[in-house]
């Protein structure tokens, strides 16, 4: 057990930072060890240099927990996390705060409740079957294409059915630029990003087309309104259309076009390489434990892959690092702290907590068919208190039917030397992942 902290504003500093770009480059080169160096530190929390800016890493899951649930009215959605991903988002509901925060989320969790997300399910079980049908014995998979073309068509088709084909494929390409320049966006100091690189003009162009292409999927869904009336998600006419029918129902001000391109961006990012990267991770974890994948195939229940969908998020969280920003003074672990302080949080690293989690780095997915309750405080794939994320009973039911039909229909294994190895970006990739298949 972690002595407890002194009452003192000073914040210990992270080990191995360099002049003038502090951690950075730390972080950069080996995340996960950079992070386990910094919780084995013992402090509740210790502070990151990005360039010139500052921000405390929390490193135990009781200071996470007062941060995002127990006291989150102290804390708004800023820091450099943010920061980097707000030129994507906009003022979407994963980057406003107070008033807005609440009255976004009103409008949106109609889309997002089970009786919609069960609308879903017909769209979700085709794609599924159309992902497995398309697999041919003998040609190594690129699964990371693959996943992120199965959930962009998901999650488009989800706020817009009657979209053609060609916006849905744009959106395929974009994301993985974008998800690569935010995370440069980040850890990168702010003299860097306006370089003329040619990275940085890619990232950039691609933004701008995103925008563009969301302000098309806002134009066609006001239109799809006027033609349906009022007509709720679950009836086929998308999130989009039940997110416009809400603003009209609720006693608030609906969202405008431009609230509405800014949540839509906010679900294309938190829906597509999301929950993409996870069935990437679960099927590479899949491949090196067969029989688990044999057990999903024979299970009618659904419990076992269910296990596994919350053993990869544990291993390998789709968003492994995040930020907060305190709105007012605030006292974390005996330190006090003024407004405006930056916090930065990593699933990634409370996951792999060997005082919470028995053998961390092993995947095990039967540990959670009797997880302890204090446990799952430590466990926060989805985020945790009232800003957990809207998505998450769409996320797991594309999870759930994509693993089941496709260990159903195919076997996997790697390629013999292939090797695979975390990429850490704004969200966690499986870098090098081919999968050979075979039929069952």
């Amino acid at each position: 057990m972690s002595k407890p902290e002194p009452k003192t504003s000073r914040v210990p500093s992270a080990p191995s930072a360099w002049a003038l770009v502090g951690h950075a480059p730390s972080l950069m080169r080996d995340p996960a060890g950079f992070l386990a160096a910094c919780r084995d530190s013992g402090h509740d929390l210790v502070e990151l240099r990005l360039g010139p800016r500052r921000a405390l890493l929390l490193c135990k899951a009781a200071v996470v927990n007062r941060v995002l649930a127990e006291q989150a009215e102290d804390y708004g959605k800023g820091g450099p996390f943010w920061d980097a991903m707000r030129p994507i988002l906009g003022n979407g509901v994963g980057t406003c705060d107070g008033d807005e925060h609440k009255r976004a989320r009103r409008l949106l969790r109609p889309a997002f409740n089970r009786a919609a997300v069960n609308g879903y399910s017909e769209m979700i079980d085709d794609s599924a079957s159309v992902l497995a049908e398309s697999w041919r014995p003998g040609q190594p998979v690129r699964v990371a294409a693959e996943m992120m073309a199965f959930t962009s068509r998901i999650t488009v088709r989800a706020l817009l059915p009657t979209i053609d084909e060609a916006e849905v494929e744009r959106f395929v390409r974009m994301m993985p630029i974008l998800t690569e320049g935010a995370f440069y966006q980040l850890v990168l100091p702010s003299f860097a990003q306006l370089l003329p690189t040619a990275h940085n003009r890619l990232y950039q162009k691609t933004r701008a087309e995103a925008r563009d292409a969301v302000a098309r999927l806002v134009k066609q869904a006001r239109a799809v309104d006027e033609q349906a009336g009022q007509c709720p998600a679950h009836q086929g006419h998308g999130l989009l259309a039940s997110a416009i029918v809400t603003g009209r129902q609720e006693e608030l001000p609906p969202f405008t076009d431009e609230e509405l391109a800014d949540q839509v961006m906010t679900v294309l990012f938190a829906g597509i390489e999301t929950s993409a990267n996870v069935l990437s991770w679960a099927l590479c974890l899949l491949a090196s434990h067969p029989e688990t994948a044999d057990r999903i195939a024979e299970d009618t229940e659904g419990e076992v892959v269910h296990r596994v969908i919350a053993e990869t998020m544990r291993l390998y969280p789709p968003g492994w690092i995040f930020s907060r920003n305190s709105t007012r003074p605030v006292e974390l672990s005996g330190h006090h702290l003024p407004a405006g302080t930056d916090f930065i949080i990593s699933p990634f690293l409370l996951h792999r907590e060997p005082r919470v989690f028995d053998r961390p780095e092993q995947f095990d997915p039967d540990r959670w068919r009797d997880m302890d309750p204090d446990v799952k405080r430590s466990y926060l794939p989805f985020g945790l208190g009232p800003r957990r994320c809207l998505g998450e009973l769409l996320a797991n039911a594309e999870m759930v039917a994509a693993l089941t039909t496709l260990c159903r229909r195919w076997r996997f294994s790697l390629p013999e030397g292939r090797t695979v190895v975390p990429r850490f970006r704004s969200v966690l990739i499986p870098h090098g992942l081919e999968l050979d298949v075979h039929p069952r």
